[in-house]
């Protein structure tokens, strides 16, 4: 495999990693003096960009494996503003997970059965 990278990028990458540290100075004197581009430079290679975390939520689902009824807890807490609508719609698309692994799993032990008949 070769490298698509050409052998003067490696020079250049060089040389601007020498001149970083004056390059950054230079930046930051321009920042300092209300340069909004110059700041805005230094703060994209500087920080990481944020990104959204819904906030924690503590919530109790019915006890048992009545996914239909756990649903249904979702949903009405949402409705009486216990819950947002984005976390309730991330709380059921849990449950209809749920709801796929419990039907893959009683499939797998219903064909297992069913294969210990035959032989």
């Amino acid at each position: 495999m070769t490298s698509s990278r050409k052998p003067a990028d490696g020079a250049l990458r060089l040389r601007a990693a020498k001149l970083g540290a004056d390059m950054f100075d230079v930046l930051e004197a321009l920042a300092r003096a209300g340069d909004a581009g110059a700041a805005k430079a230094i703060l994209n290679k500087s920080t990481p960009d944020l990104k959204p975390v819904a906030t924690m939520v503590t919530f109790t689902l019915p006890k048992g494996q009545d996914l239909t009824a756990a649903s249904w807890a979702v949903l009405t807490a949402i409705s009486t503003g216990k819950l947002s609508p984005d976390i309730g719609a991330s709380l059921i698309a849990s449950l209809a997970q749920i709801a796929r692994i419990t039907e893959v799993t009683d499939f797998d032990r219903r064909l297992a059965a069913l294969e210990g008949q035959q032989t």
